[in-house]
C-alpha cells in the first residue's frame, strides 16, 4: 500500500499554490475546495469537517478513495486516518440513508402508479359512460320513432 518513495518538491511553488488554495478554501468552504485542500494538506481538519458534513451515500465511495490516496501519500496523517475510520464506522448510517431514500422513491413511484391507474380507470369509466349515453340516445330515438310510426 505504501510503495511511493519520498520526493522533493519546489517549496516556493508549493507555498504559492497552497496560499491561493487556502484563500479560496477559506472564502468558499465548499466540498470541491475541501477535497483539493485535503490533497495538498492532509492535516487540514476544517476540510475533513466539510467532507464529513457533506457525506452522503452518493459520495461515500469517492471519499473513501480520497482517504486511500491521501494515506498512500502521507501514511502519518492522523486526520486522514481518523476520517477514514469515521467513514468506515458510519457506513451503516450512510447505507441506512440510501435505503430510506430508496424506500421513499419506491413509495413515490407507487403513488404515481396509483394515480395513473385511477386516472386510467376514470378514463375507462368515462368511455363506458359515453358509450352508455350513445346507447341511451339510440334507444330514445328508437322509442320516439316507434311512437310516431317510423322505422
Amino acid at each position: 500500500m505504501f510503495i511511493r518513495p519520498t520526493t522533493r518538491i519546489n517549496e516556493e511553488k508549493f507555498c504559492e499554490v497552497y496560499k491561493k488554495l487556502d484563500k479560496r478554501f477559506n472564502d468558499t468552504l465548499d466540498y470541491n475546495s475541501a477535497v483539493k485542500m485535503v490533497y495538498i494538506n492532509s492535516e487540514e481538519y476544517k476540510a475533513y469537517d466539510i467532507l464529513k458534513r457533506s457525506l452522503t451515500f452518493m459520495n461515500y465511495h469517492e471519499q473513501l478513495d480520497i482517504t486511500t490516496e491521501v494515506i498512500e501519500n502521507n501514511p502519518n496523517s492522523l486526520c486522514a486516518w481518523e476520517y477514514r475510520m469515521y467513514l468506515i464506522k458510519n457506513k451503516k448510517i450512510v447505507k441506512k440513508g440510501k435505503d430510506e431514500k430508496d424506500k421513499n422513491e419506491g413509495k413515490a413511484s407507487k403513488d404515481k402508479k396509483d394515480v395513473k391507474d385511477s386516472k386510467d380507470s376514470k378514463d375507462k369509466n368515462d368511455d363506458v359512460k359515453d358509450s352508455n349515453d350513445e346507447e341511451d340516445s339510440n334507444d330514445k330515438n328508437e322509442v320516439k320513432n316507434e311512437k310516431h310510426g317510423r322505422d
